[in-house]
């Protein structure tokens, strides 16, 4: 049995879905860089350092993934694993799929 599509998401939908589930996926994302961040207070700077910017890239992909989702009812063409991994911090987190420099 096929589902029919949901309509598009337009205007006042549109700026509520997003605001709601970006904020819920941004909140998300950032427990990771919180919780490395305290859990590495002591320890040597370069483990601290390395450790947060993974978590970074894991509170970017939680943002991503978030604006995906409301994305792909306002523009159900949209590539949700692109344009999800457009969010992520450079720091660590390549796409295999780009080119090397």
């Amino acid at each position: 049995m096929n589902a029919t599509p949901a309509p598009p998401l337009r205007a006042g939908r549109l700026f509520r879905r997003w605001f709601v589930t970006v904020t819920a996926g941004e909140f998300l994302g950032f427990v990771a860089p919180a919780t490395v961040g305290a859990l590495t207070r002591d320890a040597p700077a370069a483990v601290g350092v390395g450790a947060v910017l993974a978590a970074g890239a894991v509170e970017g992909m939680m943002l991503g993934l978030a604006q995906a989702t409301v994305l792909r009812r306002a523009l159900p063409r949209l590539p949700a694993r692109r344009s999800s991994s457009a969010s992520r911090p450079p720091c660590g987190s390549r796409d295999s799929r780009s080119p090397s420099p």
